[in-house]
């Protein structure tokens, strides 16, 4: 199906209402045009439940990537995570619709095995950062002794 018209929109966060008026305000038909949510469907909004059943109906006009709310609401929903006070997800928990997903399960564990890689490339990733402020501070103050491979090059640049 060829769309009209492609809208990307991201961090509805459950506001039902404010995405209806967006949508309406930008002349959004589903039997049309194609709308792309970049993650944070839910969680703070008054109505988050509303808003995922109203993307679900839009079928194939609807794709979608998941946010750390809605992995967080899997996570949830399968007694990987504790809820937080402000995640407003109970509506989405006791929704009979949701329990019936099949696919939430192994989404979540997939969900969770994510959250795992990334805050380890983070720690990672910072850990680089520091090591290379602490080389380059080194440089700057010239106290740094350095281990490594020695070469017979003369050094080209002095730090004093």
């Amino acid at each position: 199906m060829t769309y009209r018209n492609t809208f990307v929109v991201g961090d509805i966060q459950g506001c039902y209402s404010g995405l209806q008026q967006l949508l309406e305000k930008a002349k959004f038909s589903a039997d049309k045009d194609k709308l792309f949510a970049v993650g944070d469907l839910v969680a703070r909004g008054e109505d988050s439940l509303s808003t995922l059943r109203f993307l679900k109906s839009l079928g194939s006009s609807f794709e979608t990537v998941l946010g750390n709310h809605d992995l967080h609401l899997l996570a949830v929903a399968n007694k990987i995570r504790k809820p937080k006070k402000a995640d407003n997800l109970q509506p989405l928990l006791d929704a009979p619709d949701l329990k019936t997903q099949p696919q939430i399960e192994p989404a979540a564990m997939a969900a969770a095995k994510m959250q795992k890689v990334i805050h380890d490339q983070l720690e990672e990733s910072d850990a680089i950062s520091v090591m290379r402020h602490v080389l380059f501070e080194m440089a700057l103050l010239g106290t740094g002794i350095l281990k490594g491979p020695f070469t017979n090059v003369k050094t080209q640049y002095k730090f004093s």
